[in-house]
């Protein structure tokens, strides 16, 4: 292995289930999907939905400033995933109005939170808003990128792939993609949309789930628990798109910290992933201030 080959190429991934599962629901796309399956080329096929973009400076500045000051003497961080994000000053009663359908398991709660993300994005594109926030941007990437993380790299993830909760959320969503109607054959040949901003069809799926999907549905609860999620945020008088900032950057040094150290170190093996170089700059965080704590060393 070369030594540029180990250089970390300063992107990062980028997946998003709402615009790869409206694609999926074009006949012709489905048609494809079939026969590359067929061919034991179904890997291949499916990376077209993901992308990569370099990590912009605010993405950068944002995650330097990610402190360890929620990490305890063994070097782990002490609450669940978002909570430090909707805590009480900022957000009264968010976080335990929203406990109940924040998932009990981390891959669990990304995918609910990134379509539930998705939701609030489109509706406030929907109302022109975006125009007036820089933030919904990084929101949206940040999003992505931890969805990249669950499908593309789950062992970079803390706890056990469950990759069977992504299938089944992606059957529901492929289900209402195909009944909204609107793709046609040459949505096929369009040039890919890899942009934060949503797709008009985006757009128009996540009204039809934020207006006709049921809440109670037990098919599949994620898809209920991120409409419940958006719902309940936009119904909200504070700026929740600082609040979905503050939630996945919360994600991802909770991600970075509980990601198994051999994963890191195989990603290190290859040039690095932004997850690893932000859990390396944690990690220094943490024995910078654990030997301040201990005092000089007299010996």
């Amino acid at each position: 292995m070369t030594g540029s080959s180990r250089r970390w190429s300063r992107t990062m991934g980028q997946r998003n289930m709402l615009r790869s599962c409206a694609r999926q629901a074009d006949p012709t796309n489905q048609r494809l999907d079939n026969l590359f399956k067929m061919l034991s080329l179904g890997k291949w096929w499916d990376k077209r939905y993901s992308w990569t973009i370099d990590v912009c400076e605010k993405v950068k500045k944002l995650a330097l400033n990610l402190t360890a000051n929620d990490i305890n003497t063994m070097g782990l961080r002490r609450t669940s995933w978002g909570e430090r994000a909707l805590n009480e000053d900022l957000y009264p009663g968010l976080w335990k109005e929203l406990e109940v359908y924040h998932g009990v398991d981390f891959h669990e709660s990304v995918i609910s939170w990134h379509i539930a993300t998705d939701l609030v994005l489109a509706e406030i594109d929907r109302r022109g808003h975006h125009k007036s926030d820089d933030n919904v941007e990084l929101v949206s990437v940040l999003s992505n990128y931890m969805m990249f993380l669950l499908v593309d790299s789950p062992d970079m993830l803390p706890g056990l792939p469950q990759n069977w909760l992504y299938e089944q959320t992606c059957i529901q969503l492929k289900k209402i993609c195909t009944e909204h109607n609107t793709s046609s054959p040459k949505n096929l040949f369009r040039s890919h949309h890899h942009r934060w901003k949503p797709s008009e069809l985006e757009r128009e799926i996540a009204i039809d789930i934020m207006s006709e999907f049921e809440e109670s549905n037990v098919s599949n609860p994620r898809l209920s628990y991120a409409r419940v999620i958006a719902l309940k945020l936009l119904r909200r008088k504070e700026n929740m798109v600082d609040a979905l900032l503050s939630l996945w950057l919360n994600f991802l040094a909770y991600a970075a910290n509980r990601c198994n150290r051999e994963a890191h170190a195989r990603k290190l093996g290859k040039g690095g992933e932004l997850l690893t170089v932000i859990w390396l700059y944690q990690e220094h965080l943490h024995q910078v201030k654990e030997d301040g704590r201990k005092g000089p060393n007299l010996v």
